[in-house]
């Protein structure tokens, strides 16, 4: 049951009324709260939290308050309706695939973001991700018989999903978000061939991201995880040595020949706006054909997968997308996010 707690300062002086409960009312729910200035209206939330089996209130948004439902300035920033908005209108998706975005939204994401203001800094910012991250890795499913900790694999999903909501949030015209704060959290490590249910998890290293040429990522080279020049990434694909940490990114348009984009190293949420640039640029905006060369690439985030899909799927005419060398645990990320229904995805 929700109930209200008093905050105090150093001297004794109440400062605030806080309305705190599990959401779901189950022992295991994590804790959710909420602050008010006056008793009263603590008192009140309280009780709507109580009537609505201790979730938050419809069309209460955490630290701004009620949003009238019917208004629809304010409705379609609220985060539930915006997500399914967002996974209503994808396209050169299967309906399974919505189906499940849908499913795990409701069962994973809407429990703590649903009235949350698409546009706020405040709900979604890389404390409040990160939170819920933790949340994630204490959250236990079942696997066959088995009630265990959710898995690596899962959570890298389910953060990829949000992180693409957010990104169309980033990049919706006008835009109502500055950046996407998925970009900056660190996700469960987990190797490549040792993923359980096959999955190749990750963990983006965040760094900003600074202005640089338009068809290739070399800005930055200093830093330890810095892009390459196109030729350094063919000379490393003739090495026997370790792939590249990455990004390393590259676009070229041969004449008579398809559009060539080489992807290397790991391509997390991190790379995502210069993979986006690199999408937007000539060479592959203007082609009709697309070869993207993968075989050096040790990890692929999901939400470079769904940005790939919107460069190819959003045109006057669609590119034909033949992705080469993609490793297994990649083509299953391709495959989540609905390029096997658009390109043509070749074995390693």
């Amino acid at each position: 049951m929700a109930s209200v707690h008093t905050r105090k300062d150093r001297v004794g002086r109440v400062t605030s009324y806080q309305v705190k409960w599990r959401l779901g009312g189950a022992r295991t729910g994590p804790w959710q709260t909420e602050r008010f200035d006056d008793e009263t209206s603590a008192n009140m939330f309280r009780d709507a939290v109580n009537d609505n089996a201790q979730q938050w209130p419809p069309g209460w948004v955490k630290g701004r308050g009620q949003i009238d439902q019917a208004s629809g300035d304010e409705a379609q920033y609220v985060f539930r309706a915006f997500a399914l908005e967002c996974i209503a209108n994808r396209t050169g998706v299967e309906e399974r695939y919505r189906a499940d975005c849908v499913r795990d939204l409701e069962t994973y994401v809407f429990p703590t973001f649903a009235n949350c203001d698409v546009r706020s800094t405040e709900h979604f910012s890389s404390k409040t991700v990160r939170a819920w991250v933790n949340q994630m890795a204490q959250t236990k499913v079942w696997r066959g018989s088995k009630h265990k900790l959710m898995s690596p694999k899962t959570i890298k999903n389910l953060h990829g999903l949000l992180s693409s909501i957010l990104q169309e949030a980033v990049q919706a015209e006008p835009p109502l978000r500055a950046r996407n704060p998925c970009e900056l959290t660190r996700l469960p490590r987990i190797d490549d061939d040792g993923a359980e249910d096959g999955d190749d998890g990750g963990e983006p290293e965040p760094e900003p991201r600074s202005g640089g040429p338009a068809f290739r990522g070399d800005h930055g080279r200093n830093r330890r995880n810095a892009p390459r020049p196109v030729q350094e990434v063919a000379m490393a694909a003739e090495s026997p040595s370790t792939p590249p940490t990455g990004p390393v990114m590259a676009v070229s348009a041969p004449d008579g020949r398809p559009a060539e984009l080489v992807l290397a190293g790991e391509i997390g949420a991190h790379a995502l706006r210069e993979l986006e640039e690199l999408l937007r640029a000539p060479p592959l905006r203007e082609a009709t054909e697309w070869l993207v060369d993968m075989s050096r690439v040790t990890r692929f985030d999901l939400a470079c997968a769904y940005a790939l899909l919107r460069a190819v799927t959003l045109r006057p005419e669609s590119a034909a997308l033949t992705i080469r060398g993609a490793r297994r645990a990649v083509q299953r990320t391709l495959r989540d996010a609905g390029l096997g229904t658009v390109a043509v995805i070749e074995e390693q």
